[in-house]
């Protein structure tokens, strides 16, 4: 299970940095670079367990954020999944039931066929130190703003469009999710309570924007 520790991706608050800077534009590109500088040191943005392995998402020194493979003795070393742009969940869980632990990410993203700034999961399993893409999604049936996955299992709270959101269940189809059930449904956020048993604490999943 992830522990996402910030609730802003590391490019997201370097553009809140970009944008709120009063001092032109050399002077907001620096603060962004120092905001990236500062994302890439000692705290992750989100950590899950492989094994004996501990995974923690960090951002590299230029801000793109990457996921290292820490061993309880011996040095971390980086995985290799290709762009993750965005990034600000990590969970590890066996999606499709192969047996195998696979790699859920949550990204903050713009996508090929939905080309404005939304959350995006991406799952992929391993090969060694190399990830394997299963499903890169563009979307959900809705956008969503918290999200736990667990085996073949996806709960998501997301928006549905007229000020409304909902609390729904997805399952793995073998690409992708398919909603299976709607839990709870209304005007701004769930009780409390029920969040918490289907999501976990807020600081668990937290909404990236």
């Amino acid at each position: 299970m992830s522990r996402p520790i910030s609730s802003l991706p590391p490019l997201l608050l370097a553009a809140s940095v970009l944008t709120l800077g009063p001092l032109g534009v050399r002077a907001r590109g620096s603060a962004q670079k120092s905001a990236a500088k500062a994302m890439a040191g000692k705290t992750p943005i989100a950590t899950a367990s492989l094994g004996k392995d501990r995974l923690e998402l960090r951002a590299s020194p230029s801000g793109q954020p990457r996921i290292l493979r820490i061993p309880p003795a011996g040095a971390p070393r980086e995985l290799h999944c290709g762009a993750l742009q965005g990034a600000w969940g990590l969970w590890t869980t066996d999606v499709n039931g192969d047996g195998r632990t696979d790699l859920v990410i949550a990204l903050w993203k713009k996508a090929r066929f939905d080309p404005v700034l939304g959350n995006r999961l991406h799952v992929h399993t391993l090969a060694g130190d190399r990830c394997v893409p299963l499903w890169r999604g563009t979307r959900l049936a809705g956008r969503f703003l918290r999200a736990r996955p667990d085996g073949s299992r996806l709960v998501v709270l997301e928006e549905v469009g007229g000020g409304r959101r909902r609390l729904a269940r997805y399952a793995w189809t073998g690409f992708g999710y398919a909603m299976k059930e709607v839990i709870w449904q209304g005007s701004g956020a769930p009780p409390a309570a029920l969040a918490t048993r289907h999501l976990g604490a807020r600081g668990a999943n937290g909404d990236p924007r």
